[in-house]
């Protein structure tokens, strides 16, 4: 028996976290090909494998232009930046935007 199977013996409860296990090889699996452990409390998490794709997708399909700007592309982007505190809203988070980072549009006054 190996260390973490006998470990797994001392702690059965070890099991009540598989979906977490299936999460980091669905969506973090670079983590184990790389042979990786990253641990970050300052706020930068890790991307998902999913969200690469989905921002890939987008990037691709969309061209998004300077959101300061009257044009389309960059009324594209000015929307997204309006949508995402909406998107956000389901889960538990605020999203907090800096002035420099928000259109002059959208900034209080």
């Amino acid at each position: 028996m190996n260390a973490f199977e006998q470990f797994k013996v001392q702690y059965p409860e070890y099991a009540l976290t598989s979906a977490l296990d299936e999460l980091r090889a669905s969506e973090y699996h670079r983590l184990d090909t790389q042979d990786q452990v990253y641990l970050d409390y300052t706020g930068a998490g890790l991307h998902a494998a999913s969200q690469i794709r989905q921002h890939a997708d987008l990037l691709s399909e969309q061209i998004l232009g300077n959101p300061h700007s009257p044009t389309p592309s960059s009324t594209e982007a000015t929307r997204g930046v309006e949508q995402a505190p909406t998107r956000c809203s389901n889960i538990s988070m605020r999203l907090v935007n800096t002035p420099r980072s928000l259109p002059r549009t959208l900034r209080r006054r």
